[in-house]
């Protein structure tokens, strides 16, 4: 054999090669139980993998920006989520659903329609805890493609 590492070996080899180990024919299949078990670690991971840098862009946009509104311009089915800020320090969040409810009664044009607004509040000024919710009504009325807010009384019930 050639004392150089890089030329070409072309002389046999000095031990014989070894041969793989061949399976024991007593081996199991893997249990399901296991398999199964294999998966739901993989769909945690993943899970975890995708959704915390989810979580943390979203805080973090929502703590610079201090508020997300989904479907804006529809105040009828409008989401909010905000910060609630007290003596320039973060104390709680804060986040509204709105939902239709009837037309408003009085109304002979049906162009007015009335929405539900759930506020709920989530504190941690002086312990984490939950605020009462907040509910209330508001009508809209449709004018030149947008939502104004119309001359109507309307009721929570």
């Amino acid at each position: 054999m050639s004392d150089d590492p890089f030329s070409p070996a072309t002389e046999t080899p000095e031990r014989p090669s070894e041969e793989a180990p061949k399976p024991d024919a007593t081996t199991q299949p893997e249990p399901k139980l296991r398999r199964w078990a294999a998966r739901a670690g993989i769909a945690a991971v993943t899970i975890l993998a995708l959704g915390l840098p989810l979580l943390f862009g979203l805080a973090f946009y929502l703590f610079l920006s201090e508020e997300i509104v989904i479907n804006a311009g529809d105040p009828i089915r409008e989401a909010r989520v905000w910060t609630i800020r007290e003596r320039r320090s973060l104390t709680g969040l804060a986040w509204s659903i709105s939902t239709p409810e009837r037309p408003a009664t009085g109304d002979a044009t049906g162009t007015i329609q009335c929405a539900r607004m759930r506020v709920r509040y989530l504190k941690w000024d002086d312990g984490l805890r939950f605020e009462p919710d907040s509910e209330y009504c508001r009508c809209y009325q449709r004018r030149e493609g947008g939502w104004t807010s119309a001359p109507v009384d309307c009721r929570v019930e």
